[in-house]
């Protein structure tokens, strides 16, 4: 009776091994799996890192293309502002002188242009039909 119950805690020792040698196996393979996906994520990692620190260096260079580019365009804007104001400005004599040419008098120009008398006269005889213009 002893031999048999020896024989039976020896198959159940055998089987408690095998049991524990399988959950080692799939323990290991668990680890293993684990342990690839934690490089794959800090190669994905290291990859990422390396995008920003591009994007950042080449954001960098465009930041201060930019700042160029605005200050382009407020130099051009204000050019533009000195422009119209120069146009406003010659709009009474490009106007009185397309009067002028069209036979306009020396009060036609005072009173439609905004023109003193002087400058009517002048218009007249640069722009007038007997002037030169």
């Amino acid at each position: 009776m002893l031999s048999l119950l020896s024989l039976f805690l020896w198959v159940a020792g055998l089987i408690i091994t095998t049991f524990i040698l399988i959950a080692a196996n799939k323990l290991y393979r668990d680890n293993q799996s684990l342990i690839d996906k934690v490089i794959e994520q800090s190669q994905r990692l290291t990859r990422l890192e390396n995008d920003l620190a591009a994007l950042c260096k080449a954001s960098n260079g465009e930041g201060s293309h930019i700042v160029k580019l605005e200050q382009r365009v407020r130099g051009l804007i204000e050019r533009q502002e000195i422009l119209e104001l120069r146009a406003q400005k010659n709009q009474p004599y490009s106007r009185a002188s397309q009067l002028a040419h069209e036979g306009a008098s020396i009060d036609d120009l005072v009173n439609g242009c905004g023109l003193s008398r002087a400058e009517a006269e002048l218009v007249i005889m640069l722009h007038g039909p007997y002037g030169q213009g």
